[in-house]
């Protein structure tokens, strides 16, 4: 079963892929831009308050992008093709395909 709560939300998502399996987000007061972003989250839950993400002409490397992730604590993006947190590498974000 997946749990959504969105709160003060503004997303723009362009050309995007989305695999989400068994998942739980919390995101409150968020601002996200993703464009030509590809996601795949596998049993992942994930609580972001107060943060902007902006990945537009292939990504923000850094910005103020701290995403929580329950059970592994606060990781900084450094991506800029996309977030891969699948099959034990959950917290590890890299460029789509590499």
């Amino acid at each position: 079963m997946t749990n959504y709560a969105f709160v003060n939300e503004t997303h723009v998502f362009v050309n995007e892929t989305d695999v989400f399996i068994n998942e739980t987000h919390v995101f409150v007061n968020e601002t996200d831009v993703f464009i030509n972003e590809t996601h795949e989250f596998v049993n992942e839950t994930h609580e972001f308050v107060n943060e902007t993400h902006d990945f537009g002409n292939y990504g923000v490397h850094t910005s103020q992008i701290t995403p929580l992730i329950k059970g592994y604590g606060v990781h900084t993006s450094i991506a800029s093709m996309g977030f891969n947190f699948s099959k034990g590498v959950v917290g590890c974000v890299t460029p789509e395909g590499t």
